[in-house]
């Protein structure tokens, strides 16, 4: 099932709405069924709303006996891996019977229930989904947008969403119940302003704001591991470079400059595709040549999932394509030559990706990742050569003003 990036016109939305039907069994016997319209388009797939959605339809009874209430419930909830337990951030609920409305207060204090149902019933509800949640944190009730759903493969961690009727028969009787799960996907647009980036990316500590402005015409000269911008044929680039010093084929100490470019503000949309311009510098030109290549040079966009409990989850969505090598440009560096080989990277984000959020209890993080990996190119220190990591933000609708 693959979400569309954006919520259709209201019309074709209602039109093209899909009636789900999920019925439950007991002992061969239809007993509940809960129908309903959403917008996915495959009868096998799992129901899917947007933002603000109306959920309409029927909570049918099926020839039960003995039912003293029936409920219909909303709910969103966060499930922590290896934990199992919900969090519940959001729920609603409609009381569609109960055999109490109609009893005396004597029967009620005797606990004699009256007019309890058998037979077939059916019951129609509405639920409009919030467009936020409160949740209580740290620093105490905060308002969120309400986030998307999430679940990783073979795990069992996930943030979801899911209808459920119950038949409550008494206390000697099974209740039945009914729980249907359904995907959520909000239209997320970029932050703003514009100019902002994460203070991930710009390693800084201002974590209460969560983001620092940044000019849009920023210094060419940048220092070794910063963020900042430039200018590169009027348009604005965010910069994050690397320097690598190690050796070469063993014998050879050489300074290796990894420089990446790519757009400012890092925001994209499902099934864009996201070039990166990564230029690497040094005086040698035989570790240019050899670290250039799509073999030595490789990226790919990751997403991360990290739960409450410190749970860290990485996927690899896409690999970089090498779509094209500009010729080498020399020029000073005090005594010496500096030699650059400019690559260009293609990736491409998925389609029916899910959006990049920070929820209590889930944040989902993507990045690029460029990593340099070469026999014959070493750093005496450590192992392997830590990857150059490109924050971005992927959202459901990408149109700026």
């Amino acid at each position: 099932m693959s979400p569309r990036e954006q919520r259709p016109a209201l019309d074709e939305h209602i039109a093209t709405r899909l009636l789900h039907e999920r019925v439950l069994y007991r002992k061969g016997r239809a007993v509940l069924a809960l129908n309903f319209r959403s917008s996915e388009t495959s009868t096998n797939g799992q129901p899917v709303f947007y933002n603000e959605d109306i959920i309409e339809g029927t909570v049918q009874l099926l020839g039960s006996k003995n039912v003293e209430r029936v409920t219909f419930q909303g709910k969103g909830f966060v499930v922590t891996p290896d934990v199992g337990a919900e969090n519940v951030f959001w729920s609603s609920e409609e009381v569609l019977y109960t055999s109490l409305a109609s009893a005396s207060l004597f029967q009620r204090l005797i606990g004699k229930h009256f007019k309890a149902l058998t037979g077939s019933h059916s019951w129609r509800f509405s639920l409009r989904l919030p467009s936020q949640v409160t949740v209580r944190t740290k620093k105490g009730m905060r308002y969120y947008p309400l986030p998307p759903s999430y679940r990783r493969e073979f795990s069992t961690g996930e943030l979801g969403y899911q209808l459920a009727i119950s038949a409550y028969r008494g206390p000697f009787r099974e209740t039945y119940n009914l729980a249907v799960p359904f995907i959520y996907v909000p239209r997320c647009t970029p932050e703003y302003p514009l100019w902002r980036i994460t203070s991930e990316q710009t390693g800084t500590t201002q974590a209460e704001e969560g983001y620092v402005d940044i000019s849009p015409t920023g210094p060419r000269n940048i220092p070794a591991g910063s963020f900042s911008t430039v200018e590169d044929d009027e348009l604005p680039y965010v910069v994050r470079q690397q320097s690598i010093q190690g050796t070469v084929f063993g014998n050879r100490r050489v300074l290796v400059t990894l420089r990446a470019l790519y757009n400012n503000p890092p925001i994209f949309a499902p099934d864009a595709h996201i070039r990166v311009s990564v230029t690497l510098e040094s005086d040698d030109s035989q570790v240019l040549d050899l670290l250039a290549s799509e073999s030595c040079l490789q990226a790919h966009l990751e997403q991360r999932a990290i739960f409450s409990r410190g749970q860290d989850y990485a996927d690899t969505l896409s690999r970089a394509s090498l779509i094209g090598e500009r010729s080498p440009n020399i020029g000073p560096m005090r005594h010496r030559v500096l030699i650059q080989r400019k690559v260009e990277l293609c990736l491409e984000c998925p389609q029916g990706v899910c959006p990049t959020f920070s929820f209590p209890g889930l944040t989902l993080q993507h990045f690029i990742v460029i990593q340099i990996s070469a026999s014959g190119f070493f750093v005496p220190t450590i192992k392997q050569i830590p990857p150059l990591r490109l924050a971005i933000q992927i959202v459901t609708d990408s149109n700026l003003p």
